[in-house]
């Protein structure tokens, strides 16, 4: 027809995957623990925050012939949906924007972790994956659709705290659980405003103590820095700072377990 016109517009493409539901169909009791703790993993890793249990597909093993199983040894879960991943970290600061795990209220991530996802943890490079992401640059497309903008170094910065938030919390022998209440939960001073005012999680308020003490750490270098020079200084000490208050208070609420349960 000659009314029509025609638009082109930029849009996602997503694989079908066979499944017998979603994980609000199921009772969690079912799910395989490695299975839970997988998902865990890679949700802290990006702060996910739209995992509910429409966005975990469950699939149950297939025989030779392609029907159900009988005596499989548990489910198959498959996570979609993660077009809610990798905010910004200032933003999601700003904005005291949660983290939404459901799995969080399962008793496979109250468990301590299993040996794969620990082994798994432990061998996350997070500066490779870090200049992995920064080199991912969409090429542009054949059509002159403008291709999409690289990912904004505040969401890189939002990777390696999920990562960190993982690698320490495993060292200290948490949870999964555990670190991501440390995500979620409000900070037990959050009323404070340098800890991000009523109703801030405990990672705000140790993302917010660690970036103040980054700008002193530059302040203190006075104008000897470039302006390029004191970015790279305030990333650093960044990270530093945030790697030491989150071990700080890892050990603290383990002494406070300890003590509770005497």
């Amino acid at each position: 027809s000659p009314f029509r016109v025609r638009k082109e517009k930029l849009g996602s493409l997503q694989r079908f995957v066979e499944h017998d539901g979603c994980a609000d169909d199921f009772s969690p009791t079912l799910f395989p623990t490695l299975e839970v703790q997988r998902i865990a993993v890679i949700d802290i890793r990006l702060f996910n925050t739209d995992r509910h249990g429409g966005n975990i597909l469950v699939q149950r093993a297939r025989g030779p012939d392609g029907t159900d199983e009988p005596r499989s040894p548990g489910l198959k879960l498959i996570p979609i949906d993660h077009g809610f991943c990798l905010p910004d970290w200032e933003c999601a600061l700003d904005s005291l924007a949660a983290a939404d795990f459901e799995w969080r209220y399962w008793a496979q991530a109250r468990a301590p972790m299993e040996a794969a996802v620990l082994e798994h943890i432990r061998r996350i490079d997070v500066h490779a994956d870090a200049a992995r992401l920064r080199a991912d640059e969409p090429a542009p497309t054949a059509s002159g659709i403008p291709a999409l903008p690289p990912l904004r170094e505040g969401c890189i910065t939002t990777m390696r705290i999920g990562t960190r938030l993982l690698q320490i919390g495993a060292a200290e022998a948490l949870t999964l659980g555990d670190i991501a209440d440390i995500i979620c939960e409000p900070h037990p001073q959050a009323e404070h405003a340098d800890l991000g005012g009523a109703g801030a999680s405990v990672l705000h308020g140790l993302c917010r103590g660690a970036r103040s003490e980054a700008l002193l750490r530059v302040l203190q270098c006075g104008k000897a820095l470039s302006v390029e020079q004191r970015a790279v200084v305030e990333e650093a000490a960044f990270h530093e700072a945030l790697d030491q208050r989150l071990s700080a208070y890892m050990r603290a609420l383990k002494r406070q377990w300890t003590a509770a349960a005497q």
